[in-house]
C-alpha cells in the first residue's frame, strides 16, 4: 500500500474512486493492526470521496459505513457503530439487494457489533439469519452443477 501510494503521486491525477479504494485499504490495514484512530481517519476520507463523486446512495458507501462501524465498535463507540452498520445495511439492501453475499456479510458484521455492544439476543438472531442466508446463497450459487464445489475442500 505504501509503494502504491508513492507511485500514485507520480501518476496522472487519481479519480475519487481510486483515492477511496486506497483509503479503504489503508483503513482495513490500520484496523487489523489496532491503529483505530488511523483507521477511522482513512475510512472517513474514503466515505467523503465516494459521497463527493457519487452522492449518498452509492453502493460502495455500504462498504465504507460497515468498515467505519467496525472501527467505532473496536473503539467502544457502540451507538455510532450501530448507526453506521444500519446505514450500511440500508445501502446494501437498496443497491444490491438482500439476497446477495455482500448483504449477508454486512449483516454478519452488524451482528458482531451488536454482540460486542451487549445486545446478545438480537445479535444471535441476526447472525443466525446471516449464516442461513449465506448457506442458502452458497447452495444456489452453483445452479445446475452436478457436484457441489465444496466437496473439493
Amino acid at each position: 500500500l505504501e509503494r502504491a501510494t508513492q507511485e500514485a503521486q507520480h501518476a496522472a491525477p487519481l479519480r475519487e474512486d481510486d483515492l477511496a479504494a486506497i483509503d479503504t485499504i489503508a483503513s482495513s490495514l490500520a484496523l487489523h493492526d489496532g491503529r483505530n484512530e488511523e483507521a477511522a481517519s482513512a475510512i472517513n476520507q474514503a466515505i467523503d470521496h465516494w459521497k463527493h463523486a457519487h452522492g449518498p446512495g452509492y453502493f460502495m458507501l455500504g462498504t465504507g459505513y460497515i468498515l467505519r462501524a467496525e472501527v467505532l465498535g473496536k473503539s467502544g463507540d457502540y451507538p455510532h457503530a450501530l448507526a453506521d452498520a444500519r446505514q450500511a445495511l440500508a445501502i446494501a439492501e437498496a443497491t444490491i439487494g438482500r439476497n446477495t453475499f455482500a448483504y449477508a456479510t454486512v449483516e454478519n458484521a452488524y451482528a458482531q457489533i451488536l454482540r460486542a455492544s451487549g445486545a446478545k439476543e438480537e445479535a444471535a438472531r441476526l447472525r443466525k439469519e446471516a449464516t442461513g442466508a449465506l448457506a442458502d446463497l452458497e447452495l444456489r450459487s452453483c445452479n445446475g452443477c452436478t457436484i457441489n464445489a465444496s466437496g473439493f475442500r
